[in-house]
């Protein structure tokens, strides 16, 4: 391009006028400079972005919107950008970018025309970017705890698998889910449940280590990831349980709720997202079995220990004499009924639903417990004595996480 076509495209006398009074009404701004970083056009919308609203301001090259102040306002270094964008031009002869230029986006095609000078077109999508990024965090979060979600937390556990998996590296995976949340949500209505949750997220964020990771799965249901030793994991739980002991102040009243948090450390408890998650589930079931406020590390079954007790006249005894202790200090410390039939203390799968609406789980839960128990209940004295009975039982419990000392102690 000759100096005399240069001329032309920049003055309002040259033949390329109408052309420049075009690229005013642009909704993209247009800027034609040389190498040297001198500009030869800049169109209304171009000199909005990057001028600011300085119609009288004089800008004839970078070195004069860097004397301007104009490249405070971005969030990368312009020396940077542009060496960056121009060796890009040389090697292939266009460059395409995404800048934040005072707190706006703009997506760039910047393109060398005849070795010399580069045409840059570019598009305000502050807008539309603003939109997708709500969009994204509503994907991956928790809108009223703020807390990642269950897809983010399986998205990042599946990363952490890999990542150890072709190492000799571990991490714990850790559930833990509030005591007496049914309780205050029955006496004092959702909003107070509401309230609760938010109050107790702020709480297990601020007690997160700086490689940790927690997500909201649902209701008061919560899990976390510890990328450390078994010592830094149950540094961790503590935390979490202790979080609870304070009470939470809604609408003038005291309300007292607890942390049970049960965990499972990978590669020992399992290799998968499946198995890890199961393990923490049995552990936090262990210890909502213990009480409130409890901190238990999962426990592989003991089976065979297991089915000699509880296939047993004493063993059964011995149990169901401990399920109606457990029912009635339920009584006394919930306000609720109790059921009539002892219940297994094991549990396998997904206790709660995950849904935000807490109503309906103590009944959900006793009836999958209920179904687990007469699933797994030998039919007939004589045949739970005989080793084909024993046999088929073992294979129905498989995946039993309570330690028989816990469920038989007095």
């Amino acid at each position: 391009m000759s100096d005399n076509n240069t001329t032309d495209l920049t003055t309002e006398a040259g033949p390329h006028s109408a052309i420049m009074k075009a690229f005013d009404h642009m909704p993209i701004a247009v800027g034609l400079f040389d190498k040297a970083g001198r500009f030869l056009y800049m169109n209304s919308m171009f000199r909005q972005l990057h001028c600011g609203d300085d119609a009288g301001l004089k800008i004839e090259s970078f070195a004069d919107l860097r004397k301007a102040g104009m490249f405070r306002g971005w969030e990368v270094d312009p020396d940077e950008h542009f060496a960056r964008v121009l060796a890009n031009l040389v090697e292939t002869g266009e460059h395409e970018d995404q800048i934040e230029v005072r707190g706006r986006v703009l997506c760039t095609h910047d393109v060398l025309i005849d070795g010399e000078l580069i045409i840059s077109t570019q598009k305000d999508m502050t807008d539309r970017i603003k939109i997708e990024r709500e969009i994204a965090y509503l994907a991956s979060h928790d809108t009223m705890t703020g807390l990642a979600n269950r897809a983010s937390f399986e998205a990042q556990l599946a990363q952490t698998i890999s990542m150890n998996s072709h190492s000799s590296g571990h991490f714990s995976v850790l559930m833990a889910d509030l005591d007496r949340f049914k309780q205050i949500n029955d006496t004092y209505g959702h909003p107070a449940g509401d309230e609760v949750l938010k109050e107790i997220a702020c709480r297990f964020r601020a007690s997160l280590g700086h490689n940790d990771f927690v997500a909201r799965l649902g209701g008061d249901e919560f899990v976390f990831l510890c990328r450390g030793d078994d010592h830094t994991t149950r540094a961790l739980a503590s935390r979490l349980a202790a979080s609870g002991a304070q009470p939470i102040q809604y609408d003038g009243t005291s309300l007292s709720v607890g942390v049970s948090v049960g965990y499972a450390t990978f590669p020992a408890h399992g290799r998968d997202q499946e198995s890890l998650l199961r393990a923490a589930d049995h552990a936090l079931y262990q210890a909502k079995t213990v009480g409130h406020g409890i901190v238990q590390h999962y426990h592989p079954p003991e089976e065979a220990a297991y089915v000699s007790a509880v296939t047993s006249d004493a063993g059964r005894q011995a149990f169901c004499s401990r399920t109606e202790k457990q029912r009635k200090s339920g009584q006394q410390h919930k306000g609720g009924k109790g059921e009539d039939q002892c219940q297994h203390p094991a549990h396998d799968g997904q206790r709660k639903n995950g849904a935000d609406q807490t109503n309906g789980h103590a009944q959900q839960a006793h009836r999958h417990a209920e179904q687990r128990h007469q699933h797994r209940k030998p039919e007939g004295k004589a045949h739970r004595h005989g080793h084909k009975a024993d046999e088929d039982f073992q294979h129905s419990h498989h995946g039993l996480s309570c330690p028989v000392e816990v469920v038989l102690e007095e």
